[in-house]
């Protein structure tokens, strides 16, 4: 679902195409850069991504089909 590549957190990494039909929620997976929570909304193909102490450039998208970063907050 995610990693660590050097200073890049990749989402989506191994997320099978059939899931990406439904809506389906990741909360507070543990990362390097914090704990990573993220929501896909397939209606819309969007994801909104909560991270701690992460840039947004540093964040990279890997699912099987073209997702937009809808909104980024941080949960400090």
């Amino acid at each position: 679902m995610a990693r660590e590549e050097g200073e890049t957190l990749i989402i989506g990494s191994g997320v099978p195409e059939s899931w990406m039909s439904k809506n389906f929620e990741v909360k507070d997976m543990p990362t390097y850069f914090g704990k990573l929570s993220f929501k896909y909304s397939a209606a819309i193909g969007e994801l909104e991504v909560n991270i701690s102490n992460m840039p947004e450039d540093r964040i990279k998208l890997e699912f099987p089909i073209p997702v937009k970063i809808r909104k980024q907050k941080s949960n400090v």
